[in-house]
């Protein structure tokens, strides 16, 4: 995207969704601050065609940031994954009731594998994933349902207790893959899933504890 504007623009904030397949789908809204907005001010909007998953985002300066990913809800709603079949029951609400999508993915029985969940390829939809402490793999699908892992890698130490999380760490809109070592309180995050070291590495709070992801701020 180009946008050109004279220098009497204080600042402008474009808001817009983009939905896959299109250039542009809808102008949300149009803000400029400083002065109201005059003819000329805004010259030439180049719209590039971006094969992308539907996103909100904010041009604000000289920089192009997702907000938040509809369509959808935007709800995150609960699952449960049996490990002896290694079958995956997700719900779609906050509700009773019975799964609305069930599946298998990975080893059954899949002794010792822990479940974890995230929007692994940044098309809005978070899909599941398995980690296996005792080789530090991660199998990650970009689809709830059946067959192999669309990624496979190795992360961190082996047979350590380690936790696995899943959070976007750099604020992409690609959920990656972390841990947490519940004997240190120290906190190994990866910006891509892949093998390598971790990009982040922290201690937080006491040892012993359990580890939760979230955007605490909105920022």
């Amino acid at each position: 995207m180009t946008i050109k504007r004279k220098t009497a623009l204080v600042a402008i904030v474009v808001v817009f969704v983009l939905t896959a397949g299109s250039a542009l789908a809808r102008w949300t809204g149009f803000l400029s601050l400083g002065e109201k907005k005059k003819s000329g001010q805004i010259e030439k909007v180049e719209i590039q065609n971006f094969v992308s998953p539907s996103k909100e985002y904010v041009y604000a300066g000289g920089r192009l940031i997702a907000t938040e990913e509809p369509p959808g809800t935007g709800v995150d709603t609960i699952g449960l994954y049996n490990p002896s079949g290694g079958a995956f029951f997700l719900r779609n609400s906050n509700t009773s009731g019975i799964a609305d999508v069930t599946f298998s993915f990975g080893p059954a029985p899949a002794a010792g594998f822990i479940p974890i969940a995230g929007d692994w390829n940044g098309d809005g939809v978070d899909s599941t994933g398995l980690y296996d402490p005792a080789t530090g793999a991660f199998f990650l699908r970009n689809s709830n349902s059946t067959g192999s892992a669309d990624v496979a890698f190795n992360f961190g130490a082996t047979n350590q207790g380690y936790i696995p999380i899943a959070g976007d760490w750099d604020g992409d809109g690609v959920d990656t893959t972390g841990l947490y070592n519940p004997a240190t309180g120290a906190f190994f995050l990866r910006n891509s899933n892949s093998t390598g070291s971790a990009d982040v590495l922290f201690n937080f709070g006491a040892a012993g504890l359990k580890p939760i992801c979230g955007d605490w701020d909105g920022l």
